[in-house]
C-alpha cells in the first residue's frame, strides 16, 4: 500500500470512529495544529508561524488527498483550505492586532470610577 492510500485511508477511519463530519474535522485539526504550534517558544517572538504551520500541513493533507484520487477536486480542496485556515487565521489576526498596540474602541476613554470629574 503506498503512503497517499494509507494516509487517506487512516484519515477516514479515524473521522468514522470520531463521529466527526468532514468539515468539523479539518475546523477542529486547524485549530489543533495552530494551538500545538503556539506552545512552541519561538512562536511567542513570531507569531505568524503557527499559521504558516497550519498552512503548510494543509498543503501536504491536500496534496496526499490529491495523490489519492488522481486529481485535484478544486471545489473540496478550496473548502477544506477555508475549514482548516478559518479560526487559525482569526486568531493571528487577534494576536498581531493586539501586539501592535492596538485597544478595544472605547477603552482608551474609560476613566476610573475614581477619578474627579475636575
Amino acid at each position: 500500500m503506498d503512503l497517499p492510500t494509507l494516509y487517506v485511508k487512516t484519515t477516514e477511519h479515524l473521522l468514522h470512529a470520531a463521529g466527526l463530519s468532514h468539515e468539523m474535522a479539518h475546523g477542529a485539526g486547524g485549530l489543533l495544529l495552530y494551538l500545538a504550534a503556539l506552545a512552541l517558544p519561538v512562536a511567542r517572538r513570531w507569531s505568524i508561524l503557527p499559521l504558516l504551520g497550519v498552512a503548510f500541513a494543509e498543503l501536504l493533507n491536500e496534496t496526499l488527498q490529491a495523490s489519492f484520487h488522481g486529481s485535484w477536486r478544486l471545489p473540496d480542496t478550496l473548502a477544506d483550505i477555508a475549514w482548516t485556515l478559518c479560526v487559525p487565521t482569526l486568531l493571528c489576526g487577534a494576536t498581531l492586532v493586539r501586539s501592535a498596540g492596538f485597544t478595544p474602541l472605547g477603552a482608551a476613554q474609560q476613566r476610573p470610577a475614581n477619578a474627579s470629574l475636575a
